[in-house]
């Protein structure tokens, strides 16, 4: 299932313009104002990279993705960690690098999901969600962790 499939499956609307003819998707779970937790595995999944290396991966993909690599939710203060969200369930069959993990898999995960204005600290948007991109596609995502990380990409194995 794509992105754009998904798109009217998960409730919301257009919410504002985001440069010329971009336009940003708000989903049900996204709040109005502030943050609030979601459970992972409902809405989305989520790929969690920590420290600086989320960072570069984001960026990446940015590039990679002509823009739109999809929502992406980072923490602004404390630990940095970088959530990618991804379709439920999906990146399930790939085995991702040490420090890489998939939120989800063996016990109950909850991530703070940011308002798409606002004041919503201590988390933020890295990149929110666009109508023709909602969610990251964990296939790219784990192709530019491995070029980032020298992983082997055809690396398939149970979900960690």
């Amino acid at each position: 299932m794509t992105s754009e499939s998904a798109t009217p499956e998960l409730g919301g609307e257009p919410a504002e313009l985001d440069g010329p003819h971009e336009v940003l998707f708000l989903p049900d779970w996204v709040p109005d104002t502030g943050h609030s937790l979601a459970k992972v595995g409902v809405y989305f999944g989520v790929i969690r990279i920590p420290g600086e290396r989320g960072l570069e991966v984001a960026e990446l993909l940015d590039t990679q993705t002509t823009r739109r690599p999809g929502a992406i939710i980072h923490r602004t203060r404390g630990e940095q960690v970088v959530h990618f969200l991804t379709e439920p369930g999906a990146g399930e069959g790939l085995r991702w690098p040490p420090g890489v993990s998939r939120l989800g898999v063996s016990r109950d995960d909850y991530v703070s999901v940011p308002a798409l204005t606002g004041d919503t600290d201590p988390v933020a948007w890295w990149s929110p969600p666009r109508h023709q991109s909602v969610f990251v596609d964990p296939t790219i995502l784990h192709a530019v962790v491995c070029q980032l990380t020298h992983w082997p990409t055809a690396a398939k194995a149970v979900a960690t």
